[in-house]
């Protein structure tokens, strides 16, 4: 087999390769993001590039005594944009499956069973609102992303206080993974929003968080009429299943409030 001069065409674009991934895995790094994994991937691009032109490479040199060089430079610049094409296809087709398969996964699924009561803590205080449902999975679910969750708020808007906030879920049976075939029961625990994030997030910070109250009158209002509201029932919505409801029991945000004072919250001015 002989080499001749056309050696220094894959050199060349090997090089083009790699510095063009490097450049590029570099600006889109800079770009943000939390995982920069631009330059790998730019570089893991760049090397599958030249490692497939040096295999052409080598089939040209076997099959000819003198390969035509511009034939060669024209599949060094054809190269990339082939292999890209070739990932962006497959790639659609495989998220093209996994659509249609989840797709088919939540239409061949079925939502039951929901009911509300209030959260009681271990002194039996209700410091917001427990929500139960259950859904019956005839074909599983593979994708997590698409898992049910609720959302929880008040049919009334109070400002900054319209929405319950999420602290605490259960599934049972428990999911590991994905969800097989059968039936699977969801519980949900959501507090007012002003909660203190003892009760949020489990720290030992007992302030109601009121937004700076005492700096706004309409913050002042937005409490106020947090706390004198009448009973009311909050309005349920489980993603993604769009199903909407409402409680069949009806909450006030004081009782919300005095229970959790019971707890060891407190007001923080």
């Amino acid at each position: 087999m002989r080499t001749g001069n056309s050696v220094w065409i894959p050199i060349g674009f090997t090089a083009l390769y790699l510095a063009s991934a490097i450049v590029v895995g570099a600006a889109i790094d800079r770009g943000g993001g939390w995982i920069a994994l631009g330059k790998p991937i730019a570089l893991s691009f760049g090397i599958v590039s030249a490692l497939v032109f040096w295999l052409i490479y080598g089939i040209v040199q076997w099959c000819r005594a003198r390969p035509i060089h511009g034939i060669l430079i024209l599949t060094g610049f054809l190269c990339p944009i082939a292999i890209a094409t070739s990932v962006y296809i497959a790639a659609s087709l495989v998220q093209t499956f996994h659509e249609t398969r989840t797709a088919r996964q939540l239409a061949h699924s079925r939502i039951s069973n929901v009911s509300d009561e209030p959260l009681l803590t271990a002194n039996g205080n209700p410091i917001g609102v427990r929500i139960r449902y259950t859904v019956q999975y005839d074909d599983g679910l593979d994708d997590l992303h698409y898992a049910p969750i609720a959302q929880v708020g008040t049919e009334t808007p109070a400002l900054y206080f319209n929405t319950l906030s999420l602290v605490s879920n259960r599934t049972t049976p428990k999911v590991t993974g994905a969800y097989g075939k059968g039936t699977y029961e969801f519980t949900e625990d959501f507090v007012p929003g002003f909660s203190p994030r003892m009760i949020l997030f489990n720290v030992p910070e007992p302030c109601f968080i009121w937004y700076a109250p005492t700096r706004s009158p309409a913050q002042r209002a937005s409490r106020e009429a947090a706390l004198d509201g009448a009973p009311q029932h909050f309005r349920i919505v489980i993603e993604p299943f769009r199903y909407t409801t409402r409680t069949a029991n009806a909450y006030a945000y004081r009782t919300f409030y005095e229970g959790q004072m019971r707890e060891g919250a407190k007001e923080c001015e």
